[in-house]
């Protein structure tokens, strides 16, 4: 979780997260912190209209610095 915050995952999604994850496991957890990252939505729109290579479009969608 400690990785999730620095990454700028708000306290009450990863508040909700753990206790979801505690519940159902790591998948729920993980589900519960990505499900709003709009980054992902962004690639997941751009892979149902065209295709392409998952790292060309995660480099676009998730720059590295």
């Amino acid at each position: 979780m400690k990785v999730a915050h620095r990454g700028g995952v708000p306290d009450a999604v990863l508040k909700e997260a753990g206790e979801i994850g505690k519940a159902k496991g790591w998948q729920a957890f993980l589900y519960e912190v990505l499900k709003g990252d709009m980054r992902l939505i962004d690639l997941q729109r751009r892979l149902e209209t065209e295709p392409g290579f998952v790292r060309d479009l995660v480099e676009d969608a998730i720059p590295t610095a």
